[in-house]
């Protein structure tokens, strides 16, 4: 498979997946409840970030939606991140640091994602700020 092949198919893959998950945050796919760990709105973001890169990759040669489809992930990723740094339970992050409790590993858990926040917060202000502006 050629890499315009390749692309289409990941573009294609994603922009799909994402739409599923974006449906399931709007509760037109029903899921149960019982399996879910966010608020609604936080998975149909996430849903909104799959579709931004299957778009990226589906309409490459076209610069402006390119861009829109950069801002429109990164925004994306900045909502989850803030939202798990400043709303999600300590004790859903799992993982971390060996010999240290689950509240101290969710707080650096928690930490961490703030960090990303801010990163992707960086980030959209300068992918903003360049919005408008001509190419290199």
């Amino acid at each position: 498979m050629k890499a315009d092949g390749k692309r289409l198919a990941a573009g294609l893959f994603a922009t799909i997946m994402g739409t599923g998950i974006l449906l399931v945050g709007l509760q037109v796919i029903p899921v149960d409840p019982a399996s879910v760990h966010a608020p609604f709105w936080v998975i149909g973001v996430c849903g909104l970030a799959l579709i931004g890169c299957g778009c990226a990759l589906l309409f490459e040669s076209h610069r402006a939606v390119t861009n829109l489809a950069g801002l429109i992930v990164v925004a994306s990723l900045m909502t989850v991140a803030f939202w798990v740094a400043f709303n999600a339970p300590p004790e859903e992050i799992q993982g971390g640091i060996p010999f240290l409790s689950a509240e101290s590993n969710g707080r650096i858990g928690k930490a961490f994602f703030g960090f990303g926040g801010f990163l992707c917060l960086v980030l959209l202000v300068h992918g903003l700020r360049r919005l408008g502006r001509e190419p290199d």
